[in-house]
């Protein structure tokens, strides 16, 4: 080698030194960089995870109680039919009836029996087998001290079997979270649909602390007395939504109920199709233990060896959810628990089982609380991912650079004036597109090919803008929603002599499912003003398009002649055609009042009571009726009410329930003694400052709460 090319290599080695070293210090604050932004990325990511988490428990719990009003809406059907049938005179014995000891033999039990992948029975070796299922017929089941040769036991047979057709229609709807309709008399007589095998041959269900605990309670839904406990037939965890049956005196003559699995109120599939199966879901309620709030747990994936156990005798009572041990998590363990005995919601991190996971909570009712937790490998996955890649991108483009200066030192400075172009270009042309978006340009793209990562970014921008305008479409349309919806409710209310009348909807979302309506109709002479107040299942644009088809329908049968309940069934019979495969419903108060002598008439389709005010007499008394909800049957029957308003000052409420079910921040409910306390005091004033009243104090009483339903008030005066 030449002393030329020695001094070449020398003084190039002197010359790369200083870059090297600053290259190398470079690394290490770029490092120090990169380890920063990846820990700012997975901080702003665990807390979009928790938001989703949090969002999901909510949309879960708003699930089990959708599914839960639709329960309790079939077991009113079933007890007002069964008390109707039980206040008749025993029918000839024309039903064909299937007896437990009938489903036993296979020569003797109803032809349609087969077997349903819904109803397993445990095996021996651990595993579940399909049992057979009759959707024709239902069981009877007879307690010991029941007597087929009684003139009793055998009306009440024959009674119940007539329930058949209206079990079959109420199960299609319930079906996909429900398990079984029954009715238990106090004459020993038990009827169960669907019917199946696999009962005791005299099993008294009457012995069961359910039946006790439901026959002296209120009549009607509550799931407030029911524990988990093991199905006799499959051996399935249930929880039972039971409401006492009275006679025409008022007196307990049996129970009926509805038997909901566990299953719906964990939502397992619902979470593991959004998250993972490695995700746990429990159903909870907050209870002193030990001097302290615990959580008694109620359901929880795989609970139901330890439910089996307590049914046994093994077990005295179901287990605690334990804490999570270690002293970071307990702090905010407990914080979950407050906030469940006030029925709030939120997310926490706490472990479970010696593992770090995120907790997601909300209150459901009865002072039960919905849990979703999630472990924190599982849950930051994504977060911990984008972080993992973000540093070795970062580390490669280090090693880049470091490459790219000591190519540049030894060749020209043309390639560094064209890797600063090309990266300057990219930038600049990104910045753009930033800005055209930011001054709503949708049709902002980025036409770049680098050829490296940075073809990722300009991949994500330009997916990322036609569903950012997609967002702000539907955000159009939900206000464009909001703005019809608003037009189809009464901007004038109509004036009848001797009557004044004021109404106003608030949604909890930007459109909702509570409407009212107020019309006018003039005939020879006379006039009479009719006024409806309806309540869809559910609020949102599911809901108001629902509330929309009910208002154009009553609006067109608004000239016909006939009685009240006809104009309803003529509704009825429309609707149930549109919602019989959705399974939505209508509760609806509909009431007319006639000019002259204040005569009115009313229906009430299954919607909450009419409250009446006579401040003259200082009482309250409501306008009641019978009628299931609209769209459940098409050949429902509706009757209709009639009475006077003539007391001078008479005051008639009619609402929704999310006037007397709001909460406040303590967990109780408004109820309808506050809203008597307002009427009574306000009694000399007209409608619109009631009204105003009224829905100025629910919102005091909520508080910094959301509010989680629709809201629909009434108020009319007798001038």
């Amino acid at each position: 080698m030449s002393i030329k090319w020695k001094y070449f290599i020398v003084l190039l080695a002197f010359s790369l030194a200083p870059f090297l070293a600053g290259m190398l210090v470079l690394s290490d604050a770029t490092k120090d960089m990169v380890s920063a932004a990846g820990a700012k990325v997975e901080g702003n990511l665990t807390a979009i995870v928790s938001e989703e988490l949090l969002r999901s428990a909510l949309t879960s719990a708003q699930a089990v109680r959708d599914q839960s009003s639709a329960l309790e809406m079939a077991l009113q059907a079933v007890a007002v039919e069964t008390q109707r049938l039980l206040a008749e005179p025993a029918p000839p014995e024309t039903a064909r009836v299937y007896y437990s000891w009938d489903y036993a033999d296979n020569k003797t039990a109803p032809p349609d029996l087969q077997a349903d992948g819904k109803y397993q029975r445990p095996r021996d070796d651990g595993g579940y087998e399909a049992i057979p299922v009759s959707f024709r017929y239902p069981v009877f089941l007879l307690a010991p001290d029941a007597d087929l040769s009684s003139s009793y036991v055998e009306g009440d047979i024959q009674r119940l079997a007539r329930l058949t057709p209206l079990f079959r229609k109420i199960f299609e709807r319930v079906k996909p979270f429900a398990d079984r309709i029954h009715v238990t008399l106090y004459t020993g007589v038990t009827v169960i649909y669907p019917g199946s095998s696999g009962y005791p041959r005299r099993q008294d269900a009457r012995r069961t602390a359910w039946y006790g605990k439901s026959l002296g309670a209120k009549p009607e839904p509550d799931w407030a007395n029911t524990e988990p406990m093991v199905s006799t037939s499959t051996g399935n965890i249930l929880f039972s939504l039971t409401m006492p049956l009275l006679d025409a005196k008022g007196r307990p003559v049996g129970v009926a109920a509805v038997d909901a699995p566990v299953t719906m109120f964990l939502q397992d599939n619902r979470l593991s199709l959004q998250w993972s199966d490695a995700m746990h879901s429990f159903l909870v309620r907050p209870e002193p233990k030990d001097g302290a709030m615990g959580l008694r747990l109620f359901a929880q994936k795989g609970y139901a060896q330890e439910v089996q156990a307590i049914i046994q005798g093994k077990k005295e009572t179901l287990d605690w959810l334990d804490t999570p041990g270690d002293e970071a998590s307990e702090a905010p363990f407990e914080a979950m628990i407050e906030d469940l005995a006030q029925g709030k919601s939120g997310t926490v991190f706490a472990s479970y089982e010696g593992k770090p996971a995120i907790w997601a909570y909300t209150g459901l009712r009865d002072g039960y609380g919905f849990l979703v937790m999630a472990p924190r490998d599982v849950a930051l996955a994504v977060p911990d991912h984008v972080r993992r890649v973000v540093q070795e991108l970062a580390t490669r483009q280090i090693y880049i650079m470091l490459v790219a200066v000591a190519l540049i030192a030894l060749a020209v400075g043309l390639v560094a004036f064209w890797s600063a172009r090309a990266g300057s270009r990219f930038i600049f042309e990104l910045s753009e597109a930033w800005r055209r978006l930011a001054q709503g340009d949708f049709s902002a793209r980025v036409d770049l090919r680098m050829g490296d990562e940075r073809d990722l970014l300009v991949k994500s921008f330009n997916e990322t803008v036609p569903k950012l305008k997609e967002g702000v479409e539907m955000r159009k349309s939900l206000e464009l929603a909001e703005e019809v919806q608003k037009s189809l409710l009464p901007s004038h209310i109509p004036r009848l002599k001797g009557f004044e009348v004021a109404g106003e909807s608030r949604y909890c979302d930007q459109t909702g499912g509570d409407y009212f309506d107020v019309y006018k109709e003039d005939e020879n002479g006379s006039s009479k003003l009719s006024i409806i107040v309806g309540d869809v299942t559910g609020h949102g644009v599911a809901a108001a398009l629902l509330m929309a088809s009910v208002r154009a329908m009553f609006r067109a049968l608004a000239t016909r002649s006939g009685p009240l309940g006809q104009r309803v069934c003529a509704v009825n019979k429309l609707l149930s055609r549109d919602v019989q495969e959705s399974g939505n419903f209508v509760t609806l108060f509909y009431l007319e009042i006639q000019d002259g002598g204040g005569r009115i008439g009313w229906v009430r389709a299954g919607h909450d009571p009419a409250i009446l005010y006579d401040p003259g007499a200082g009482e309250f008394s409501e306008l009641s009726g019978r009628g299931l909800v609209l769209g459940a049957f098409e050949d429902a029957e509706f009757e209709e009410s009639q009475g006077t308003l003539s007391n001078p000052g008479q005051i008639l409420l009619i609402g929704t329930d999310g006037i007397w079910e709001a909460h406040n921040e303590a967990g109780e409910m408004f109820g309808k003694q506050r809203l008597r306390d307002i009427v009574q005091r306000l009694a000399h004033d007209r409608p619109e400052a009631i009204k105003g009243a009224i829905l100025e104090a629910v919102r005091k009483f909520r508080g910094p709460l959301r509010q989680e339903d629709d809201i629909t008030l009434v108020v009319i005066k007798k001038l």
